[in-house]
Parts: C-alpha cells; sequence; structure tokens
C-alpha cells in the first residue's frame, strides 16, 4: 500500500511539474490553475473510462492514443488565448 501512494504521489509531482515547464516555457498561459487543468484532464479520462460501456472497451483501448491526442488539444485550446 505504501509503494502505491508513492507511485501516485510521484506521478501526481512529475504531471504538476509538466504543466509548470509547459507555463513557463509560455505554452501554457502564466495565469492557469496546474490543479484545475490536471482536475479536468485527469476527470475527463476518468469520466470516460467508467461511463463506456463494456460492449466498447475494446474500441476505447484501440483509440486511447486518439482520444488522449483530442482531449488534450481541447483542454490547451480551451486555456490558450485566441487570436
Amino acid at each position: 500500500m505504501i509503494e502505491e501512494a508513492r507511485l501516485r504521489e510521484s506521478q501526481v509531482l512529475a504531471a504538476r511539474a509538466t504543466v509548470r515547464r509547459g507555463i513557463r516555457r509560455g505554452d501554457v498561459p502564466d495565469d492557469t490553475s496546474v490543479t484545475l487543468l490536471l482536475d479536468t484532464l485527469c476527470g475527463g479520462v476518468l469520466m470516460h473510462v467508467l461511463t463506456t460501456p463494456a460492449h466498447l472497451r475494446d474500441r476505447l483501448v484501440a483509440d486511447a492514443d486518439g482520444y488522449a491526442s483530442g482531449i488534450v488539444d481541447f483542454l490547451l485550446r480551451s486555456v490558450l488565448p485566441t487570436g
């Protein structure tokens, strides 16, 4: 159990560091909430997985990369300024 907690914590820290690097590089606006961005991303993925009916699970797995790209693109478009 302790090992699982350490793994989970390291994954969260790595994700937060990734977003912060994007902010420092100017890829993500500096007023972006790291927590809200990651909550939105992870929550979207979690809901997608939890609500996919069993008969569509093979399709979900086959399209995992496409879904990941789509949700990240959508999320970045929502935080990036238009114009």
